[in-house]
């Protein structure tokens, strides 16, 4: 247990095999008595009752009574003559049960039944106030802002010749004036975590519920929780069921989805624990986190011993490019710029800037002929402004333990701005690689005409075909460690020349990776502010571009297999009749790709990443498995795999 962590109950009981119904009944009345308030409750024990069979009727009645799942799913008692499973472990919460085992060590003639339930993983902590800051758009009168904003003067902007200067001046305006007509207020927010669903019938319910409870009547008792439980399924079921029904917005359906499954991302950060020390102060917290996510590079050890070869690359860019073909990023037109503030999604968060979509939008008409000469200011002269560079993180809670920080997503919002000027480079890479058919044709993520069904249709109908030819495939399904975050700066550039860059649009770009810095914030507390070293800037609009593009030449290393490749899931497979033929040139090829790895600075996990034979099921029994090796480590062989959120068996 933990600090602000809901108390819950472990019951530890023996039921004799010749004990009767009555045992059963002097069980529910002990459940009845610790379930309270809709307490959780585990328990566990040697139950002498085979689950293996049907297990008797009035026991499951009985179970039903309280919702609960039993979670052990292999024999416990195993002699020369059975296997029973007679030692049970049942919960009304089996999504804060994280792991079960059933460890073959013979202490007695029962195996031990070992389980971890997760610390904090439902509860929250008990309502309580968080201090914030926000503009008041209360009295906000728009039409008043937009006629005071028309008559400044922003001559400071358009003589700057300095992007950064540029913007500061930008800046001061805008805000100048947001400061007059939506001040900044300071509030106190209760958070309150009372359910949708819950409604006056329910805690009625609830209140007679207890009421009995305290009064000892059995009777009357039983049929209250009953009635609890009964209008609690209803109430969720009717408010879940009309919340899908009415909402075809995808973001709102997941969000319904992943409150039945009980996956809570948004949980309030109560307690962390990084380098030994433990904190629940939002603001150390908050620094915690973000000395966690910025020092990933030095986390990870990488095999940086060997120099980098872009001989594959330089020779497949001469069949893609004359020689005198170069790519420049052209300044932006008045148009451009205003149908982009014209056409942002005013209910996106604005980044650390402050400076949200909503009012970007509202003051498009004043502020393009000054934002049009912001960005080709930077485009003349290859300085992306700082101000555009800093990220605001949130730590996304995604399973296991709370209090680690490597269970946290971190959520990165960048200034609305800084989308727009990223847009407008973005959309001038992809027409240069689409017109030229720069980006290698086994690559299919972030690429218009491609998607995750595309890629799995297109490596599925080639196994199809191999296997109706009677053919084995090798596959080796390769799971990079945090490719994103891990992209070397300098490499990245060298790769940008040899796409035929310009010099001014390169050093455009390398001012755009550099000297990045973020703030990751908990309850409305920031962290201090730390550069990111290494990697393409998560949250962007160029970002997953530019990894493209640094991943283009990894399939040009196979020559044995072939590859398919989105994003960063790269799958290798070879087929043949002959499975040693099969195996060595799939032992080839990986360690080409381990050497590619190894000069670019990337890292295989060998440990998810996963080797399986697709064939026949007659020709699946008759043929060994795969062996394939990175780092002198053999790879898992399995017999179904995760593609593209897709199992493939």
């Amino acid at each position: 247990m933990t600090p602000h962590s809901k108390s819950f109950f472990v019951c530890f009981t023996y039921r004799p095999s010749s004990s009767s119904v009555s045992w059963i009944e002097q069980l529910v009345c002990e459940i009845d008595r610790a379930s309270g308030d809709d307490n959780e409750i585990i328990l566990t024990g040697d139950f002498n009752i085979d689950l293996i069979k049907e297990p008797p009727q009035y026991w499951l009645n009985a179970l039903g009574l309280f919702d609960f799942i039993q979670v052990v799913k292999v024999p416990t008692r195993v002699t020369n003559k059975t296997n029973t499973l007679i030692d049970h472990v049942y919960t009304n919460r089996p999504q804060n049960i994280c792991e079960i085992s059933v460890p073959i060590i013979a202490l007695s003639d029962h195996y031990p039944v070992c389980f971890t339930r997760s610390v904090k993983s439902e509860y929250e902590p008990k309502n309580k106030h968080t201090t914030i800051q926000y503009r008041d758009y209360k009295n906000f009168d728009e039409n008043s802002f937009l006629r005071e904003l028309a008559l400044q003067d922003f001559n400071a902007v358009f003589t700057s010749m300095n992007p950064d200067d540029a913007l500061s001046s930008f800046y001061s305006i805008i805000f100048g004036l947001l400061d007059k007509h939506a001040k900044v207020r300071t509030k106190r927010v209760k958070t309150q975590f009372k359910p949708k669903w819950l409604s006056p019938e329910i805690n009625d319910a609830r209140y007679k519920r207890d009421f009995y409870h305290q009064k000892r009547d059995s009777k009357n008792f039983q049929i209250w929780r009953n009635k609890v439980t009964s209008l609690i399924r209803e109430a969720k079921g009717n408010y879940y069921k009309t919340s899908i029904e009415n909402n075809m917005n995808s973001k709102d359906i997941w969000k319904h989805l992943n409150e039945i499954t009980n996956k809570k991302s948004n949980r309030s950060i109560n307690e962390i624990t990084y380098e030994g020390q433990t904190s629940d102060d939002p603001a150390k917290m908050a620094n915690m986190f973000n000395q966690f996510f910025t020092e990933l590079h030095r986390r990870l050890e990488r095999n940086t011993d060997q120099t980098l070869i872009l001989d594959k690359l330089a020779e497949h860019m001469k069949t893609k490019l004359p020689i005198d073909q170069i790519f420049k990023i052209d300044e932006i037109n008045e148009e451009e710029v205003f149908s982009m503030l014209r056409k942002l999604n005013t209910s996106k968060s604005a980044g650390i800037d402050t400076l949200g979509p909503r009012i970007l939008k509202l003051a498009a008409g004043q502020i393009t002929k000054p934002l049009q000469h912001i960005i080709n200011l930077s485009i003349q002269t290859g300085e992306f402004p700082n101000a555009l560079k800093h990220a605001r993180i949130t730590p996304i809670f995604k399973k296991d333990d709370t209090s680690n920080p490597g269970n946290y997503r971190p959520i990165s919002i960048l200034p609305t701005l800084s989308k727009l000027f990223e847009k407008h480079i973005a959309t001038q890479i992809r027409n240069f690689l689409d017109n030229f058919n720069i980006l290698h044709d086994d690559q299919s993520g972030f690429r218009s005409k491609h998607s995750c069904i595309t890629a799995l249709t297109k490596i599925t109908e080639t196994w199809l075909k191999e296997i109706d030819n009677g053919n084995l495939i090798g596959t080796v399904f390769l799971d990079f460690s945090k490719a994103f975050d891990l992209v070397d700066h300098d490499i990245l550039i060298k790769k940008l020349s040899l796409y035929h860059f310009h010099e001014i649009s390169i050093k455009l770009l390398a001012s755009y990776l550099k000297d990045r810095h973020q703030r990751v914030m908990i309850a409305n507390k920031y962290s201090n502010p730390l550069p990111i070293k290494t990697g393409v800037p998560q949250g962007s609009v160029l970002g997953p571009l530019l990894f493209i593009l640094f991943i283009n030449d990894l399939p040009l290393q196979v020559s044995n297999s072939k590859t398919d490749i989105f994003a960063d899931d790269t799958t290798v497979h070879t087929s043949g009749k002959d499975i040693q033929e099969i195996q060595n040139n799939l032992n080839i090829d990986v360690e080409s790709i381990t050497n590619w790895c190894s000069q670019n600075k990337m890292i295989i996990n060998t440990d998810k990443s996963k080797v399986m034979l697709v064939a026949s099921s007659h020709k699946q029994k008759s043929n060994p498995n795969l062996s394939i090796q990175i780092h002198n480590q053999l790879l898992e062989n399995v017999e179904q795999e995760k593609l593209l959120g897709v199992f493939i068996d």
